[in-house]
């Protein structure tokens, strides 16, 4: 009996050292952030034109690709008529990493703050090779284009790397 626990705990530490080399920040070009948690949480962020986007979730590692599955927070938008007795609970995407419940006549707000919540289009696998992530399509392969930058069309790759490899960085 001793021997299947010292060996459940042996690959218990082999799957939590496994993981634990894909934590840390990365970024890439267009400066999106990934941050890979111990704790196999995880929050994406990008900064395009002054507007802020986000998205959290939950990272696992199979085979070689790492998932991501986002959580999508809601805040409650909480609507009374006049008398306060009728009460009406809507959800809505949060703009915030905190779900709280908004009362009507506060969330009527005609300045937009330029943050938003991702729920579309969001890239979930990535192949990790030598402190990079790069991105896998829908049919499992890696996407190996660049983008380019107007007016000057430098070239820049689509994956992302450690946040300490970026001052010293060669293609």
């Amino acid at each position: 009996m001793k021997n299947v626990f010292t060996i459940l705990f042996l690959l218990f530490l082999i799957q939590t050292n496994s993981q634990s080399q894909f934590v840390g920040k990365y970024k890439d070009y267009w400066e999106h952030e990934l941050k890979l948690n111990s704790d196999s949480s995880f929050i994406y962020s990008l900064d395009v034109c002054k507007r802020f986007g986000w998205t959290i979730g939950t990272w696992s590692v199979k085979n070689d690709t790492i998932h991501l599955k986002q959580i999508t927070l809601y805040d409650t938008i909480r609507f009374r008529n006049c008398d306060k007795k009728v009460r009406i609970d809507s959800l809505v995407v949060s703009r915030n990493l905190k779900s709280k419940i908004i009362l009507c006549p506060d969330s009527i707000d005609n300045t937009y703050t330029g943050v938003t919540q991702i729920i579309a289009n969001f890239k979930t696998k990535f192949y990790k090779k030598r402190d990079r992530l790069y991105l896998i399509d829908e049919k499992g392969q890696l996407i190996k284009e660049e983008w380019y930058v107007l007016p000057s069309k430098e070239r820049f790759p689509l994956y992302y790397f450690k946040e300490k490899e970026k001052n010293d960085h060669t293609r």
